[in-house]
């Protein structure tokens, strides 16, 4: 009975452990546990680590905007500055000076000097030796200047003069305008000896003139010319008004 029974316990037993097998049929086998390799997982980590920073790298260096260059700089053609020693020499305090040895000069000796500039208001001669012609105006005698006058109305001018070159004033020397309004003035000229004029003598010269028909100011030059048609001295002037 006892022995029945056990046999019957194990038929039950291999039923059970046939049927527990049939359900798991198609699963996968259950994964077996393997030691842990703590070297393999620290190089695991290090490659997972390294891939990360070249991926990071790669987008931080992505398609940077161009560098700006700087133009070249242009390059002195200058020529380099060269240094020169000048040497100069100094006359020592006790040498006389030889342009002042001698007597003094006197005013002929200057006067020889001077060389004159053929242009209007500086004296005529020759390029060297004393001033030939030239003169000084020392007033007006008659009409002073801004003098009104009625249109059309005559008037003598007069002023005094005094010559001061070494030539006189002979045949072929006069006294004209040369500038401005002539005021229908005319030209004086000395023709005989009586009228000479010796280098330091004076000499009042006077013109008639008209005053324009129209109202306003008006300037008249005059001066002298020497024999040669050349003028000479700084001229004078007559200033009038025609009023209404």
């Amino acid at each position: 009975m006892f022995q029945t029974k056990r046999v019957t316990f194990f038929v039950f037993m291999i039923a059970a452990m046939s049927l527990l097998g049939a359900c798991t049929i198609g699963q996968a086998p259950a994964a077996t546990p393997t030691a842990l390799d703590v070297n393999a997982i620290y190089t695991s980590a290090a490659e997972t680590a390294r891939a990360q920073m070249t991926d990071i790298a790669s987008l931080a260096t992505a398609t940077l905007p161009p560098t700006a260059t700087t133009a070249p700089t242009e390059i002195s053609t200058q020529a380099p500055l060269v240094q020169v020693t000048i040497s100069v020499e100094t006359t020592p305090l006790n040498t006389p000076d030889p342009l002042v040895i001698g007597a003094s000069p006197t005013l002929a000796g200057l006067l020889a000097t001077i060389t004159p500039i053929p242009t209007l208001g500086a004296a005529s001669g020759t390029s060297t030796g004393p001033i030939c012609s030239n003169y000084v105006f020392e007033g007006d005698i008659t009409i002073p200047d801004g003098t009104q006058f009625k249109a059309w109305e005559k008037f003598t001018k007069i002023w005094a003069l005094r010559n001061t070159g070494v030539c006189t004033w002979d045949e072929g020397y006069s006294f004209r305008n040369f500038a401005g309004a002539s005021l229908n003035g005319d030209t004086y000229t000395i023709q005989s000896s009586d009228q000479f004029v010796a280098p330091g003598e004076g000499i009042n010269i006077g013109i008639k003139m008209y005053a324009p028909g129209e109202p306003g100011q008006y300037v008249s030059h005059w001066t002298m010319f020497d024999d040669k048609n050349q003028s000479f001295g700084f001229g004078v002037t007559v200033v009038i008004e025609v009023v209404k």
